[in-house]
């Protein structure tokens, strides 16, 4: 299972994605569909943790990954251990 809750992400003063919340289960297939230039490639690169959302968490399985203001690397949290970036 992924989850996005209210991910926002910002290219050059542009807001490609704004509050996004959505829910991918497991064993289901799911389609991203939009008009070119929507923001697709920057929400899957923010499922599989290649970007970073401005804003928001991203939860996949039992982790949970948030915005980092300290190294500029996405803090996460699975099964209760650390992972930092």
């Amino acid at each position: 299972m992924i989850r996005l809750e209210n991910i926002t992400k910002e290219y050059d003063n542009r807001i490609i994605l704004d509050n996004v919340s959505c829910e991918f289960s497991d064993n289901r297939i799911s389609a991203i569909i939009a008009p070119n230039g929507e923001g697709k490639t920057t929400l899957l690169n923010i499922i599989g943790g290649i970007t970073e959302p401005d804003h928001g968490k991203v939860q996949r399985m039992n982790c949970v990954s948030e915005p980092s203001t300290e190294n500029g690397h996405p803090d996460t949290l699975c099964n209760g251990f650390y992972l930092g970036g």
